[in-house]
């Protein structure tokens, strides 16, 4: 009896606990104890507009204009521009025609709305945030689905969606990015709510926004799979039915009409199923290093700044997915891992590069965050069982401190992304805005310009444009990657009958020849070069490379070190005239007159108007007090470079020694 009566004793006691965990987590857990818990769910959705809104006015107040924080946009906007324009998909009137849009989709809707708005910024920014609050939308419905009777919880992971600032930048950037992941989320819940005509359209709008698509549609069908002959059948509750196969196939029928109108479409503009683009960055990119991306894009990239707080949640929600896979549970959460992983290895496999923001990688984040909110889930479980006591509040007490913390951390890092936002609109168009509105005020029409960012430099300037990185020009995209490709490009700009050159000089440096127009004479400027085929000479980036070294070789005192880099860059190329302008220098400061002289001369040889190689001319005769020498070499510097200080400054001391 009295075996019984502890046991029955022990049974109340658990049923007790039970009502008191249950009590304890009513805030968390039951929506219907929120008061206006129908209006909360307008509050992300509210920020969301709110913050895209702030991060353009105020942007526009520190820079005096709008801006993008990528080149990229423009590259959309050219399309879809000459889209309404010339009623063709080309990126110079109607005779580029070319798959050079990564996202088609995203290159129509702009042009439906450039119909109405004529201002590019203003039809982008209202896309991205349109987009951006239709994310946060999907999200909630999302999240209603994995968390039932979990109301508050639903309301956090869009909270904390709506707060993220890599989103809330992305929104105001220009890009596909907002439609893209929108696109993605509508595959899921599509997916989850087993709406299979819904899930078939989202799944071919993916393709149409980005090739990334791909690995959703493998993330769902693999996720099907397992759901049909891995997981259990008697998890599921008795208002819950499987997807059949019938079902699945309508979906990705669906799906493949969409895909197959996409293939065509490319083919039909390129010859090639894909964009251009696509084959583009993965020729350029795919020596990046893999190890430098999993660290610093992958890892670092989840697990700081307002990340700090989460990655271990998220880890508790992979342990929680991963402990149900083995139990052979059906586990929603499942799909979502699965993209994340997938979308993170196809990178790491195929292209190694998260593009500036991390923006390639940005899909995964709305789920990376859902995810987490499943491991926070658990831990407070966890608590609640362990510690519940009766009138005991830790449980709650502890989730909502947690929670002003972290959303506090989320709203820092939003005025961080907002400087970084700022920043960035002033660097393109310090550079590529002002590139090519200098470009369409002093060029002809029928000039013909090259350059590696094609975006503002073509919707500014109007004018046809060699793309040497390959996007828009696809014929270069094989040579791209080749060490010849220098070689390669100076003979295809010449037989192109190419005007004029734009370049960075940390992408492509032009030597033998100087600017018409300099942007930014700083961290990264940009020059415009009229192109003369018998002079205008881009260096292979490997002689760059080794010329850099050599300069810093110098600067740390150690000249002889350097000679060993030239001699690589002028095997490599022996028409630079830089490569002989540095060897001058090198030989000027190991006192070897002859052998400075003579490279200094190759190097005027080549360059004729090269006002630098004339200064060290003269200081080479000046050190060597041969005075007239030196006075007539720093007379045809001035004659090209009448600013050159160095030369003022040693024609100045030739004059007082001649008085002396």
């Amino acid at each position: 009896m009295s075996s019984k009566k502890n046991k029955k004793n022990k049974s109340v006691q658990k049923q007790n606990k039970s009502e008191l965990v249950k009590k304890s987590t009513e805030l968390i857990y039951n929506k219907q104890q929120v008061p206006l818990f129908k209006y909360l769910l307008f509050l992300p959705l509210i920020i969301t507009l709110i913050a895209g809104i702030y991060f353009v006015y105020s942007s526009y107040i520190s820079n005096g204009y709008f801006g993008f924080p990528l080149d990229d946009p423009w590259i959309h906007l050219t399309f879809a521009k000459n889209l309404v324009d010339y009623g063709s998909f080309s990126y110079f009137r109607n005779e580029i025609v070319t798959s050079g849009s990564t996202s088609p989709i995203y290159t129509l809707v702009l042009s439906l709305f450039y119909i109405i708005i004529k201002n590019e910024f203003i039809i982008s920014y209202l896309i991205g945030i349109i987009f951006g609050v239709f994310l946060i939308y999907m999200i909630i419905k999302i999240s209603g689905i994995h968390f039932k009777d979990t109301g508050l919880l639903a309301i956090i992971t869009a909270l904390l969606v709506a707060l993220q600032p890599k989103l809330n930048l992305i929104n105001v950037s220009g890009m596909e990015t907002s439609m893209f992941i929108f696109f993605v989320a509508g595959s899921f819940y599509a997916y989850q709510s087993k709406k299979m005509s819904l899930l078939g359209i989202f799944l071919g709008l993916t393709i149409w926004c980005r090739p990334d698509g791909f690995i959703l549609w493998i993330a769902i069908a693999l996720d099907y799979l397992l759901q049909k002959y891995y997981f259990k059948k008697n998890v599921l509750s008795p208002s819950e039915k499987n997807i059949q196969d019938k079902e699945i196939i309508t979906a990705f029928s669906i799906a493949l009409i969409f895909a197959g109108a996409y293939f065509l479409f490319n083919y039909l503009l390129s010859e090639s199923i894909l964009p251009n683009t696509y084959k583009a960055k993965l020729e350029y990119y795919q020596n990046n290093d893999r190890a430098q991306f999993l660290e610093n894009e992958v890892l670092k990239y989840f697990s700081q700044d307002e990340f700090i707080l989460i990655w271990i949640p998220f880890l508790i929600g992979i342990f929680g997915i991963v402990k149900s896979l083995f139990k052979k549970q059906k586990n929603t959460l499942l799909v979502y891992l699965l993209f994340i992983v997938g979308l993170i290895a196809i990178y790491y496999i195929k292209l190694p590069f998260a593009h500036r923001f991390g923006r390639y990688l940005m899909p995964v984040i709305p789920f990376y965050i859902l995810t987490a909110v499943l491991g926070i889930k658990i831990i407070f479980d966890f608590i609640s069982k362990r510690f519940v006591r009766r009138s005991n509040l830790l449980p709650n007490m502890i989730f909502i401190i947690y929670f002003i913390i972290l959303a506090g951390m989320f709203i820092n890092q939003n005025l961080k992304s907002l400087e970084e936002f700022t920043f960035f609109c002033k660097y393109h168009n310090d550079r590529h805005v002002a590139a090519g509105k200098w470009l369409g005020k002093n060029t002809n029409q029928s000039d013909v310009v090259a350059t590696h960012d094609v975006g503002a430099i073509a919707f500014y300037s109007e004018r046809k444009i060699i793309d040497i990185a390959g996007l828009i020009t696809p014929e270069l995209i094989e040579q791209v990657n080749q060490r010849s490709y220098s070689e390669y490009l100076n003979s295809y700009l010449a037989n192109n009958k190419t005007d004029y050159i734009v370049t960075l000089k940390n992408w492509f440096e032009v030597v033998n020849d100087k600017p018409v127009f300099v942007l930014v004479n700083e961290f990264e400027f940009m020059e415009i070069y009229k192109y003369n085929p018998s002079r205008t000479h881009i260096q292979p980036k490997e002689v760059s490379h080794f010329n850099q070294a050599a300069i810093q070789m110098l600067q740390n005192g150690a000249a002889s070190n350097a000679l060993s880099y030239l001699n690589q860059s002028l095997m490599l190329d022996n028409r630079s005239s830089q490569t002989y302008f540095i060897l001058g220098a090198v030989y000027e400061i190991l006192k070897d007159y002859s052998k400075a002289e003579q490279n200094l001369k190759k190097a005027i040889e080549i360059n004729s108007d090269y006002a630098e190689a004339y200064y060290g001319l003269a200081k080479i005769n000046f050190d060597q007090n041969r005075i007239e020498e030196s006075r007539n070499y720093l007379i045809k510097c001035l004659e090209i470079n009448p600013a050159y200080s160095p030369a003022i400054q040693l024609l100045n001391q030739i004059k007082s020694v001649s008085k002396e």
